[in-house]
């Protein structure tokens, strides 16, 4: 039905609908802006030490061995905590925060495992560790819900 307007109501009802949630994003977008800048002002000084500190803990491989193997980090076991982080805007300010948590556990492995190694490769063992404990939490952390398992390939 098309009135005086010349505007049919399914057509106006599209309109209307575009309208509203192109309003919805802005009021969500705006929500979340003053959310934000309200929580990260609130923050003390010492949050980012803290916050990393808690990084360390979630990222870090789990203590102890089974069938002489160490235990593998489990991507899951804090799942519910990294989307609250995002949820808030956290990964995505800390991010460098998150990554140094990242860059201590890989220079830690390297410093135990290779200083004053000269006698064999080490590079390929590299790789395999990190393709084991960090691109799993890497993955779990920046690209969460991934479709396929992220695996690092070895040049030809």
């Amino acid at each position: 039905m098309v009135t005086a307007s010349g505007v049919s109501h399914f057509g106006r009802g599209i309109l209307e609908a575009d309208t509203y949630s192109s309003l919805g994003a802005t009021v969500f977008s705006a929500y979340t802006l003053n959310f934000q800048t309200r929580l990260f002002s609130a923050l003390p000084a010492s949050f980012t030490e803290a916050f990393k500190s808690l990084c360390a803990s979630l990222l870090s491989p789990p203590d102890g061995a089974e069938d002489g193997h160490p235990k593998r980090w489990n991507a899951s076991s804090n799942s519910g905590v990294w989307k609250n982080f995002e949820l808030l805007g956290l990964i995505d300010r800390y991010e460098s925060v998150i990554a140094s948590v990242g860059y201590e556990f890989i220079e830690q492995h390297v410093h135990e495992t290779c200083t004053g190694e000269w006698a064999k490769p080490v590079l390929e063992d590299l790789r395999v560790w990190m393709s084991d404990n960090v691109v799993p939490w890497m993955v779990h952390v920046y690209a969460r819900g991934a479709g396929s398992r992220a695996c690092i390939h070895q040049d030809s």
